[in-house]
């Protein structure tokens, strides 16, 4: 009888630690570009022009005048004006996968990171 208790601890202990752990252990750096696809193209299209939200985040306007950090911010507490609106993120994507974007923003929109 003990010696079937201490194999099923020994079988199940690293299954329920993966479990509880939130994570895989395979779980590698977020996709920057599938969470692009899933959270911010319907607005802002694939291309990064706009589609319903009306901002080219590819001219080299709005990329001088917005830093990395600035973007994060309005990623996670959203925008609430009378022109323009978006959902805040903060409870929907963790710091990384925000990163993640930022990170993938930068490689196909060419904006050089600040």
């Amino acid at each position: 009888m003990a010696n079937r208790y201490a194999a099923f601890v020994v079988l199940a202990l690293p299954v329920l630690l993966v479990a509880c752990s939130g994570s895989s252990p395979s779980a590698g750096p977020p996709d920057g570009a599938a969470l692009f696809k899933k959270h911010c193209a319907s607005c802002h299209g694939l291309d990064g022009k706009g589609l319903v939200a009306k901002i080219d985040m590819t001219s080299p306007q709005w990329q001088s005048a917005h830093t990395d950090e600035q973007i994060a911010c309005t990623v996670k507490q959203g925008i609430q004006a009378k022109d323009k609106s978006m959902p805040p993120f903060k409870t929907v994507l963790k710091d990384d996968e925000i990163q993640a974007i930022i990170k993938d923003m930068i490689r196909k929109f060419g904006k050089e990171g600040k």
